[in-house]
């Protein structure tokens, strides 16, 4: 009965919660995978008298799911994501640095041609 009331509980914060704030989930390590296999056994368990009814409450049950086996085995990192709404796309970001480094490559031939090298 905890289970269940620890799930419910994590799927109700996962639906409250942006998909931009919601906590990483780390990869498992080969020493801790067997400790979440029993306790995805348990969860497994409580999840059969689970009732959803849209892909999104799928995908809340399962962060919700990932949340509680890694926050039973400390293992949850609570920073947001990385590339939430405050910083910018990676397109935009390779983009300007390209334009730094053809900056900078224009400064030497300047510099070159001062020189009358070029």
């Amino acid at each position: 009965m905890e289970d269940k009331i620890t799930l419910v509980k994590g799927m109700e914060e996962m639906r409250a919660s942006l998909v931009d704030n919601r906590p990483m989930i780390k990869p498992m390590r080969s020493g801790d995978r067997s400790k979440g296999r029993e306790e995805g056994k348990r969860l497994d368990r409580v999840l059969d008298s689970v009732q959803t009814s849209s892909i999104t409450e799928i995908n809340d049950t399962i962060m919700a799911c990932a949340k509680i086996v890694q926050m039973r085995l400390n293992k949850i990192d609570n920073n947001v994501r990385r590339n939430g709404n405050n910083s910018e796309p990676v397109w935009k970001r390779r983009l300007r640095q390209k334009v730094t480094g053809i900056r900078k490559d224009l400064v030497k031939l300047r510099e070159c041609r001062k020189k009358g090298l070029g």
